[in-house]
């Protein structure tokens, strides 16, 4: 159980450190997401590794299916188990 507040000035001081504190925690975060963000930019100049996780030569063969890409979203599929 938290100690009681003799006034509200401490009470307010409090809260601020913690708030502080929790937003340094959410940046370290962030920095760390940043940093072990797993894409496909990290490999993109690596051959051996573009064909090791995407079955693809080089990153050259990615961008052209990303020129398909907008008709590929436009498409729908049929539900073969609907009727």
């Amino acid at each position: 159980m938290p100690a009681p507040y003799v006034n509200d000035y401490q009470r307010h001081q409090d809260l601020e450190k913690i708030v502080k504190e929790k937003e340094e925690e959410i940046n370290k975060l962030k920095q760390k997401m940043e940093i072990e963000r797993f894409s496909i930019e990290i490999f993109s100049k690596d051959n051996f590794m573009i064909l090791f996780y995407t079955g693809f030569i080089s990153f050259s063969f990615i961008t052209y299916f990303e020129f398909g890409k907008p008709a590929a979203n436009a498409m729908s599929s049929y539900d073969f188990f609907k009727y």
